[in-house]
């Protein structure tokens, strides 16, 4: 056991699997309790997930990763987005560039937003073992923040490999437990996100398992003010306080109405910790990077056939 977390109505294990190195949640939940931890107090309402001024800067933050995600695919290249979410980033895409796009995202509150926002993608609605999209479709695949969802990642990762032209180009971005962040906050730790994240793995592990599958590391990314200084700070503060993901729950668009003055008195208290903290968790994560220990990695891997 790798350790325990615990919450009001369950409790679970961090187990670490002796064939792969992964760290997997124990048990899995069933379909029923993931159905319910994905509900509409996940996604948010309307249509985005954070209120207008959090959104400015994630949209920002996703112009980036679409920059880095396209430098080295053809101009009229085939991209496919898994767990697209609202379709922000493939519509950023459709805004900009001559590609062909789609996108795959579960049945919910987030698909139907996908399906309200869609600006000229093609959206698949289900599971990624079950849609045909042919052999050796796509150009470029990118799963930011979805890996660690999975419920069965061997054979997706099979199935990626299917999709994928050889030489295309497959990036990963997840939550890394090998980080400083995952050692000192343990079930406290805001990107732990129980029970939704099920897999995780050390960057080592995770490229030897890739390598695997035919998929080469060209580069990984450990830097991203977009998702490390926060998990900083919300970690520090579920230390602290009763209330879990009290600040990320607050920022976003179906945060409650009917909230106490002794809730606006403990939101005053952390918005201020985070405005106090956030220059030195920012610097942090420069530093972390150094020793690849940051919160989260981001992996573009080359796909090369093996019968090729």
């Amino acid at each position: 056991m790798f350790f325990e977390i615990k919450n009001a109505n369950s409790s679970f294990e961090i187990l670490k699997c002796e064939n792969c190195n992964a760290y997997t949640l124990d048990p899995i939940p069933t379909e029923t309790e993931l159905a319910e931890v994905y509900n509409t107090g996940y996604y948010g309402k309307g249509g985005a997930k954070f209120i207008l001024f959090v959104e400015y800067f994630v949209d920002a933050f996703r112009g980036i990763r679409a920059k880095r995600a396209i430098n080295r695919i053809p101009q009229n290249g085939t991209v496919l987005d898994i767990g697209c979410g609202s379709g922000a980033f493939l519509n950023y895409l459709k805004k900009r560039y001559n590609f062909s796009l789609s996108g795959i995202e579960i049945k919910g509150d987030a698909a139907i937003r996908a399906a309200d926002c869609n600006q000229g993608f093609e959206l698949h609605i289900g599971f990624l073992q079950d849609i045909d999209f042919g052999i050796k479709t796509f150009d470029l695949i990118t799963m930011y923040h979805v890996f660690e969802h999975l419920i069965t990642p061997k054979e997706d990762i099979k199935k990626i490999s299917s999709l994928i032209k050889n030489n295309g180009r497959l990036i990963i971005s997840m939550p890394n437990i090998n980080s400083w962040q995952a050692t000192l906050f343990k079930d406290k730790w805001f990107h732990l996100d129980f029970p939704r994240h099920l897999i995780f793995f050390k960057p080592k592990d995770f490229k030897e398992v890739m390598q695997l599958n035919g998929f080469y590391l060209e580069s990984e990314h450990y830097i991203s003010w977009e998702q490390n200084p926060f998990g900083y700070i919300q970690s520090s503060l579920n230390v602290v306080c009763k209330n879990q993901n009290f600040l990320y729950e607050f920022l976003k668009t179906n945060a409650k109405s009917n909230y106490t003055l002794s809730d606006w008195f403990q939101l005053s208290l952390q918005i201020l910790f985070a405005g106090v903290t956030l220059p030195l968790f920012l610097f942090v994560d420069v530093f972390e990077s150094f020793f690849k220990k940051s919160a989260t990695v981001e992996y573009t891997f080359k796909y090369q056939s093996k019968n090729d």
